[in-house]
């Protein structure tokens, strides 16, 4: 059985909702991110061709989304990057801001909607 990448949006959920401490918000946010970089990874992979190895990921989707994509792509491509911001600064800023998480949130559902829409 192959593994359904939007549980780990679930998971995202559930950390927000059990605490408001700081180390669970960031997780959550880290939660989102990784959610929507797998699937968009496996649309980018079906629709075009396999990524590869490269030596940075993350960046390289973005970009060959871009380069390959359309125009509805290039907003999936453009969500994904401001979402991986979001993830970096949770990640690794010493100061978080609660709006982070709201803002990640949010945007991790567009991406959802973005996909969805893709896909049909």
């Amino acid at each position: 059985m192959v593994f359904d990448w939007k549980e780990f949006y679930d998971v995202g959920v559930h950390l927000e909702e059990h605490s408001s401490e700081e180390a669970y918000q960031r997780s959550a946010v880290s939660r989102y991110y990784y959610s929507c970089y797998h699937l968009v990874k496996d649309y980018f992979e079906r629709k075009f061709h396999y990524l590869g190895r490269p030596e940075h990921p993350h960046k390289t989707l973005i970009e060959r989304l871009k380069f390959y994509g359309d125009e509805d792509e290039n907003d999936l491509a453009d969500a994904l990057s401001q979402l991986r911001v979001y993830r970096t600064h949770a990640d690794y800023k010493p100061n978080f801001r609660k709006n982070t998480l709201r803002k990640a949130k949010k945007t991790t559902k567009d991406i959802f909607s973005l996909l969805q829409s893709l896909e049909n």
